[in-house]
C-alpha cells in the first residue's frame, strides 16, 4: 500500500495527470493538416538516405548488419562483400560512400596493418 510522501505515489500520480492531459488533447496525424497553416498536410520527416558498404566474410554477420541498417535507415543502398580487394574496388567505384563497415579479422587483412599496405599498394598501381 503506497503512503502519500511515498516518492513512487507522486510519481504515479504526476504520470497519470500527464496521460490524462494528453487524451484529452487533439493529436494530429501524418495525413492530417495543422490548425492556422493555409490548411496544408503534414509532411513527413524524412531521413537522409545512406550508402554503406558492408565487408565481412562471414554472410549471417553480413546479412545480421544489413537487416539492422535497413530496419533503422530506410531507403539506404547497402553494398556487401566477402573480401577485402573487392571491398578496395567498390570503394573505388564509389567515391559518395557514407560508411564503410570492414572486418579487420577476415581473411588477407591482417588487422588494420593489411588495410594500409593493401590501400598503399592499389595506390601505386
Amino acid at each position: 500500500i503506497p503512503i502519500c510522501g511515498d516518492p513512487l505515489h507522486k510519481e504515479a500520480a504526476m504520470l497519470n495527470e500527464l496521460d490524462a492531459a494528453l487524451s484529452s488533447e487533439k493529436r494530429y496525424h501524418v495525413s492530417e493538416t495543422i490548425p492556422d497553416n493555409d490548411n496544408k498536410p503534414v509532411e513527413p520527416a524524412m531521413e537522409p538516405a545512406y550508402k554503406i558498404l558492408i565487408a565481412d566474410d562471414h554472410p549471417l554477420f553480413r546479412e545480421a548488419i544489413s537487416s539492422v541498417i535497413a530496419t533503422g535507415f530506410a531507403g539506404s543502398e547497402i553494398l556487401e562483400t566477402a573480401d577485402l580487394d573487392s571491398a578496395l574496388e567498390i570503394t573505388r567505384e564509389n567515391d559518395d560512400l557514407d560508411l564503410i563497415l570492414l572486418d579487420l579479422n577476415m581473411p588477407g587483412m591482417h588487422g588494420l596493418n593489411g588495410l594500409i599496405k593493401k590501400i598503399k599498394i592499389k595506390k601505386k598501381s
